[in-house]
């Protein structure tokens, strides 16, 4: 299919609880899990799915990471940001 990892979701799913949950695993860990959803494959109907899924993922709110209420920042913690992967990552 071209990307790693999937989430497919079945005509039945609760869309509220489907969409908050796509949301967090795709941008709860800021892109810094290799087990990230790259692709939604939506069962049918997919339209009322994407624009609500649209409208959720504009909620969250990304900054610099400085701001105590940001959602998303660069890294997701200072353990990361302090990880040799980092350091060689911004050399």
């Amino acid at each position: 299919m071209g990307a790693k990892n999937h989430g497919v979701v079945i005509p039945d799913a609760n869309i509220h609880f489907t969409i908050n949950v796509l949301v967090a695993v795709d941008f709860g860990t800021a892109g810094q899990r290799c087990m990230v959803l790259s692709t939604v494959v939506l069962v049918r109907n997919s339209k009322p799915w994407e624009e609500k899924l649209l409208e959720r993922a504009k909620v969250p709110k990304v900054s610099a990471g400085t701001e105590p209420d940001a959602d998303l920042g660069p890294v997701i913690s200072k353990q990361v940001h302090g990880s040799t992967f980092h350091k060689q990552a911004t050399q």
